[in-house]
């Protein structure tokens, strides 16, 4: 690819320029990469291995990184209930209400980065200090976004302070899905950085009126939910129980990021999931 190098350089150069690179060999291997060119020629069509990088500086492990350069968010469109991944015209909807939910977000993300699945979303950071009080607050603040965006794919695995995200100037491969290659892209860029205190409101005023994602519905939701919502006795009957689990599954749903802000991420888990369990009635 023309200039690939050189794109792939300058957009490193944002979160340190020094991130540690991986290439995945496979559907449950990963190794460091040597080198950017050794990386891309990987990526090709030879290989076709997927191409990654740490997002912050310094090293693979969480003790090795330097300074934090940026906090993020993975949407995902997820799988159906075969384990597959969706076919496109799924994920393009689902896309759709994930960047309704990013253009809605308070903070113009800095890059969103499109994947075959889903947006890879970043903020820079102004200033890049690391030390265990900038940790605790950076940490929290990806808690923020994650709450925030937690109804359109939020990936709750891909939080951490040494995370590995996809390459963008690189081709997504899913060769043991037989599923065709995908070129990972920016498809919005910008020079704006942000403070930590930027992400300060709590998560009760972020979701206020947030029409992005409390109109999208729960884009991870399995499939089987809506045949099971098709075959209940409740469905569309406008009973009073079917209104009576609607406002359940609502006040579930809403006091679900006020339990994650407040700290008591356990309660707020549960509140998620037996929201999703009686979604098979809405």
């Amino acid at each position: 690819m023309p200039n690939q190098d050189v794109s792939i350089r300058s957009f490193l150069k944002n979160f340190g320029g020094t991130n540690t690179l991986f290439q995945g060999r496979g559907r449950y291997s990963m190794a460091k990469a040597t080198s950017l060119q050794s990386l891309l020629d990987s990526n090709g069509d030879r290989d076709k291995c997927d191409a990654y990088f740490v997002v912050n500086p310094g090293g693979a492990k969480a003790n090795e990184i330097k300074k934090l350069t940026t906090v993020f968010i993975d949407l995902d469109a997820g799988r159906g209930t075969n384990g597959k991944y969706y076919g496109d015209r799924t994920v393009l909807g689902r896309k759709s209400k994930m960047m309704a939910a990013i253009k809605h977000f308070p903070l113009k993300p800095s890059f969103i980065i499109e994947t075959r699945n889903g947006y890879q979303v970043y903020w820079l950071l102004s200033n890049t200090k690391l030390d265990t009080n900038r940790l605790k607050r950076w940490n929290k603040v990806q808690d923020i976004i994650h709450s925030y965006f937690s109804n359109v794919g939020a990936d709750d695995k891909v939080m951490k302070v040494n995370q590995i995200m996809r390459l963008p100037y690189t081709t997504w491969w899913k060769k043991w899905e037989k599923k065709k290659e995908y070129y990972v892209r920016p498809i919005a860029t910008g020079a704006r950085k942000y403070r930590l205190d930027d992400f300060k409101p709590s998560l009760a005023d972020l979701g206020k009126n947030n029409k992005g994602f409390k109109s999208a519905g729960k884009v991870g939701s399995p499939d089987r939910f809506a045949v099971a919502k098709r075959s209940s006795p409740h469905y569309n009957t406008g009973g009073g129980d079917d209104k009576l689990i609607l406002n359940v599954i609502e006040f579930l749903r809403e006091i679900n990021p006020i339990l994650f802000q407040t700290g008591h991420k356990f309660l707020a888990k549960s509140a998620n999931q037996l929201a999703g369990k009686l979604s098979v009635y809405e």
